[in-house]
């Protein structure tokens, strides 16, 4: 039971502690500013509270009562003659805040946002002298149909017999800088020192906007710079806008937290090479490699100070079957006959065509795995913790025979079981180290539309039994079935996917027969000679599958003295302060998805997530909270500080204050309209914990 409790208050109980001591520090920094400008301008102050609803605990000193209340969400300064629903109220106390001058209660109101900002500065130049790991400003990969794919690099002083443009960013470039009109761009330095300035360059631009990227890559070992103009795609997952480039990750493997896994590697090992070539990051392993084929590869790991290496048998996929078209929770299903920078074109069982938004839709095989029509049973390759199939007790590894009552699934038919099955659930069946299992109730979860269950469903290569027969291919032309068990091929035994994919591709442009097993009996299917329109070897991919993610790239950024410390936290102070302003302006001219928002509830489960990682990802995050809480309470909104402050300008213009009528109906609407916003991002917040969003 200890280490089970331990646990828990390493993973939950410390973490939520601290947030609440950081939310604590952060609020209590912004009543202080309110708090020692008000007294220093000379007014009375009744009450100074951390939190809000009833008392717990306090103490009075002098005319002012200090003290902690039940809420943690906040805090105040009860100030004579400053009232949110009383405002500019008569009365003869000449310290009432409302009896200052304007540029006295200016200096007030403003001083709460100054103290979160020189909080957020003291924080970053702590972190700049002490230094922390950022994800480095390096290419991990390049998402499909993004303008950083197709982009027109153009090198200086390349290696002789290397062309002096190439086509889109590659993963290992190492991003330099990248200029352009962006505000956050013009006002803070355009030098790229982690992918976080990457990343959130991306989030701020306009669609329409360009960026020139210098970066650096590796050319026959010898760095070239290059540059680019790179645009904008905006993500619908993300629901906002990206360059569409990857997080660059290294070579150590890490135990997944959220996955469940079957493989050979174990967590810290560092891949060091495969097939005997080296590599330098965790994207040439993870990307198919060219020359793979059905044959194991070695790959050498450092494990223990050992040098190891391990046979890893390469995942074979793709064939000659159909597509299918994601859009959104909906699927189609035909041939894609073409496709350009903005437009999939679907041609579909009926021979109609389709055009689809690659903004909107998202194009992949309608089968893992199709040879000749024939199409294998599914072997369950990752479980995420705490989904219907971990919860249903699905396992890595399993090989599932039967899903609703309908007998081992394809690919295919698994997506229509699982979105059939989310209300009343499914029996699914699996063997499991060659023995069948027990059926299991299996209750999908709808996310974003689509019904899931929770797993990465791989092939089942190592048994030739056939799940599923591609209608009007050469399989059922030739009167093959499901449940069918293939042998041979002319007359050569086979066992596995790999083994018949090999001993097709050795007989191309002769006449094959496939020997197959049907109970107790077996039977010959001839299919005639094998061509590329029915077997092309060449519309197969072979990948390699660790099993494991790797970690991320780090960079390590330290400041060589106080005064690089103090520019670096100045100019992060500036990044945090512009990028969230920007944040919201993207909100409200529609760059960015209202589902991004996040309330206390999202906030929490990032602090708690930083604080898992270390004290000092802790801290920096509050110190980017401390900036956000200034920046979103300097809003010009009713009862917000920015509100107090908006109503002081008009007060100096007009010569005297808005009457005390019209500013309470302007506070009550602008708290209900907070209220509102407040509820509806925290019910948004439960919502992405829940994995309903």
């Amino acid at each position: 039971m200890l280490p089970a409790f331990l646990n828990i208050i390493v993973e939950w109980i410390w973490p939520i502690a601290q947030f609440i001591i950081g939310l604590g520090a952060v609020v209590f920094v912004h009543e202080l500013g309110h708090f020692l400008v008000a007294k220093k301008v000379g007014i009375q102050i009744d009450r100074f509270a951390l939190g809000f609803g009833p008392r717990l605990i306090g103490f009075k000193r002098g005319e002012t009562e200090y003290c902690l209340c039940a809420i943690p969400l906040g805090g105040y300064v009860a100030m004579v003659g400053q009232e949110d629903f009383k405002p500019n109220e008569d009365t003869a106390n000449p310290r009432a805040f409302c009896n200052k001058s304007v540029g006295a209660r200016m200096a007030v109101i403003s001083a709460g946002v100054i103290m979160n900002l020189i909080m957020a500065a003291i924080i970053f130049i702590i972190i700049g002298m002490t230094g922390k790991d950022f994800v480095a400003p390096v290419v991990g990969g390049a998402d499909a149909g993004f303008p950083v794919e197709s982009a027109v690099v153009t090198w200086q002083g390349q290696p002789a017999g290397h062309p002096e443009t190439t086509e889109g960013l590659k993963a290992g470039d190492r991003v330099i800088k990248i200029e352009g009109d962006s505000i956050l761009l013009k006002l803070i330095d355009n030098k790229i020192t982690s992918f976080q300035d990457l990343a959130m360059t991306g989030l701020l631009a306009d669609i329409d906007e360009t960026y020139k990227f210098t970066i650096e890559r590796m050319i026959d070992r010898t760095p070239v710079i290059g540059t680019a103009d790179i645009g904008v795609k905006i993500n619908k997952q993300a629901g906002a806008p990206l360059f569409g480039i990857r997080s660059p990750v290294n070579t150590v493997l890490l135990k997944p937290q959220s996955t469940l896994s079957q493989t050979p590697f174990q967590a810290n090992d560092r891949v060091l090479a495969v097939a005997g070539q080296a590599v330098s990051g965790g994207w040439n392993p993870a990307i198919p490699i060219d020359g793979l084929t059905t044959q194991p590869v070695n790959v050498t790991v450092r494990r223990d100070g050992q040098e190891i290496d391990i046979a890893l048998q390469p995942l074979i996929s793709g064939g000659n079957g159909q597509d299918v078209i994601w859009e959104g929770a909906e699927r189609t299903y035909g041939q894609v006959i073409a496709e350009d920078e903005t437009t999939i074109t679907l041609k579909t069982a009926d021979g109609s065509e389709s055009q689809f938004d690659k903004t909107e839709a998202v194009a992949g095989p309608a089968e893992l795995l199709d040879i000749l029509g024939m199409i294998p049973r599914i072997k369950i390759g990752t479980v995420q913790v705490g989904s219907p199939a971990d919860n249903a007790g699905l396992k890595p590894g399993d090989i599932i025979i039967g899903f609703g009552d309908r007998g081992a699934p394809t690919y295919r038919q698994l997506l229509d079981i699982t979105a059939e099955a989310p209300v009343t659930g499914a029996n699914i069946v699996v063997t499991r180290d060659g023995k069948m299992a027990d059926a299991m109730r299996v209750y999908p979860k709808r996310k974003k539309g689509r019904a899931l269950i929770g797993i990465s469903p791989t092939v089942d290569d190592d048994s030739l039994i056939i799940a599923g027969i591609r209608p009007d291919s050469p399989a059922a032309n030739a009167g093959m079935a499901a449940g069918m068990t293939v042998t041979a091929v002319n007359g050569s035994y086979v066992n596995t996917w790999p083994e018949l994919f090999d001993a097709l591709s050795a007989n191309q442009d002769k006449p094959v027969t496939l020997t197959c097993r049907i109970g107790q009996s077996k039977q010959d299917f001839k299919f005639g000679s094998l061509t590329e329109e029915n077997f092309d070897p060449a519309s197969y991919v072979f990948s390699l599958s660790y099993g494991l993610p790797f970690d991320l790239l780090m960079v390590r950024i330290k400041s060589d003295n106080v005064f690089a410390a103090v520019k670096w936290g100045g100019r992060e102070t500036l990044k945090m302060v512009l990028s969230t302003y920007v944040s919201l302006r993207s909100l409200v001219i529609g760059n960015v998805d209202t589902k991004s928002l996040m309330g206390p509830l999202g906030i929490g489960q990032i602090a708690v997530q930083a604080s898992r990682e270390s004290l000092t990802d802790f801290i920096y995050f509050m110190g980017f909270f401390s900036t956000a809480i200034a920046v979103f309470n300097f809003l010009p909104l009713p009862v917000l500080d920015g509100g107090h402050a908006l109503f002081l300008i008009i007060e100096k213009l007009r010569g005297k204050p808005i009457s005390p009528k019209v500013m309470n109906a302007i506070q009550m609407t602008g708290l209900v309209l907070i209220g509102m916003l407040f509820l509806a991002i925290t019910a948004q917040d439960i919502l992405r914990m829940l994995g309903l969003t």
